[in-house]
């Protein structure tokens, strides 16, 4: 029988509460002066407490390693972070807390909360967690390194997304920046980017392959396939038929939002307008189309092919 794996969440606390321990614990050493400062004055034998504090990190630390003494180690930390409570609110109240500069002071500040509550979920979890404590240092070491050294499947490059946002942010910016800035021009923008993504979407539909009809429990809906294909050819026949009045196309309804757009700023000559007008439909559609059909094959391909692929609706023997 296999052995039941340690959940990720489960590896990453031993080691978090570990090292925070380990090192927070010797700089109460290192730095005593700082540990002492962090104490409130109501607190009698601040020395004694720095030093008593940090021998009691370190021990933690090193006890959280060993799985046999993982979950009383786990309550320990409990514990004193509860007996810190105190020391975090003199560092958030009084500037003295944190000797230096007001830039140290706030990143002290900023992190120390926030810290404080990972490291209290950390050892809630590991307190409660049956499945830790059998697992040791090396182990869960071993483990976070082992995952991240496992080939996977190369997911879509967020390069590729980014150039899309920065694209269409160029395209709004030209608008915004253009003397025919208004709501107008950026929803037909939103428009002419829908209309070619649509498109994009339509010829980069995933198919359904033969083996996974062959060996899958059931056939996934393709009713959007069909729909797909069927305007696909239809788009690509008409558009070849009606080519030549595509420009024609396009002038008159870049007439139309040029002179909307004249109206609105007031201007006499709506030359500029049009012509202006026309780079939003050009731009903003062929950019649609582009992302579409990149945003289908990259993300939704994989999607599909995670979700509707024989494995998943396999059954075991």
């Amino acid at each position: 029988m296999p052995e039941q794996e340690t959940p990720r969440v489960s590896q990453v606390a031993i080691l978090v509460l570990s090292v925070e321990w380990l090192f927070f614990g010797s700089t109460h050493f290192a730095f005593r002066e700082l540990a002492e400062a962090q104490i409130p004055d109501f607190i009698p034998f601040k020395t004694f407490v720095a030093i008593s504090t940090g021998m009691a990190e370190v021990v933690i630390g090193i006890l959280i390693l060993l799985p046999s003494t993982r979950r009383w180690a786990a309550l320990a930390s409990l514990v004193l972070l509860g007996l810190f409570v105190p020391a975090v609110y003199n560092i958030l109240a009084n500037d003295s807390a944190i000797p230096g500069s007001v830039a140290w002071r706030n990143l002290w500040r900023v992190t120390v909360v926030p810290n404080n509550v990972m490291l209290v979920l950390f050892a809630l979890h590991l307190w409660r967690s049956r499945e830790s404590a059998a697992m040791g240092p090396a182990q869960a070491l071993e483990a976070v390194l082992t995952r991240r050294r496992e080939p996977r499947r190369p997911g879509p490059p967020l390069m590729v997304a980014g150039v899309m946002l920065a694209a269409n942010t160029a395209g709004f910016v030209g608008i915004w920046a253009s003397r025919w800035a208004s709501e107008t021009a950026g929803f037909w923008g939103l428009m002419c980017l829908a209309t070619g993504a649509l498109v994009g979407f339509l010829f980069g539909v995933p198919r359904v392959t033969l083996d996974a009809v062959r060996w899958g429990t059931h056939r996934p809906n393709s009713n959007i396939e069909v729909v797909s294909d069927w305007l696909t050819k239809t788009l690509v026949g008409v558009g070849l038929i009606e080519f030549h009045a595509i420009g024609g196309f396009v002038r008159n309804i870049s007439a139309e939002l040029g002179r909307a757009l004249s109206l609105q700023a007031g201007d006499q000559v709506e030359g500029l307008a049009t012509s202006f007008a026309q780079a939003i439909i050009v731009y903003f559609f062929v950019a649609g189309i582009i992302q579409g059909y990149l945003l289908t094959r990259m993300y939704l391909s994989t999607q599909f092919e995670e979700y509707e692929s024989p494995a998943v609706g396999a059954k075991e023997p």
